[in-house]
């Protein structure tokens, strides 16, 4: 349940081995302890269709600058619907804003005009989904209204570079 309010989003809620969130404090900090960051993210459709998308750096500001996003140059297969939340504040459960982006899409995240990503959507058995961006949902993956089957959000150091994580993946 991505339905939370700020202080959970800011400390981190969930189950690491199932749905987890790490927290905006602890994402804040990841950068200064082990240097550059890289994020990957994991797609699979309800087709068992895979894709990715890669970027080569990865920082989340301070909650002072409401933890804005931000992106190095994207790699993968999967668009870049990521970037259109780059610099956007990140909007909690009970701090929304002017266009209700928690109310609609049903999970916190740095939403810019609402839609781009939203990986804290519900998880739909199938396919099909209410209305556009209510489930687990990435823009630019297929046709884009689809919801996803699953996603994986992962930060590693830029140098870190495991064969056996994901063997299908070239990180060079």
């Amino acid at each position: 349940n991505f339905q939370r309010n700020g202080v959970d989003y800011k400390s981190g809620f969930g189950n690491v081995n199932g749905e987890y969130w790490i927290g905006l404090e602890k994402l804040h900090a990841l950068p200064p302890i082990r240097g550059r960051q890289e994020f990957l993210v994991l797609l699979e459709d309800f087709h068992g269709n895979p894709k990715y998308p890669r970027f080569e750096a990865f920082e989340v500001g301070p909650e002072s600058q409401r933890s804005k996003l931000k992106l190095g140059s994207y790699k993968g297969d999967a668009g870049v619907s990521l970037s259109f939340h780059e610099n956007a504040g990140f909007l909690p459960k009970n701090n929304e804003g002017p266009r209700k982006c928690f109310r609609d899409f049903k999970g916190g995240w740095g939403y810019k005009n609402c839609l781009g990503t939203n990986p804290k959507g519900f998880f739909f058995r199938s396919e099909k989904a209410p209305f556009l961006g209510s489930g687990i949902f990435w823009k630019s993956f297929v046709d884009g209204n689809s919801p996803l089957k699953s996603i994986k959000l992962l930060i590693r150091p830029k140098d870190f570079y495991p064969h056996f994580f994901c063997p299908h993946i070239s990180f060079k």
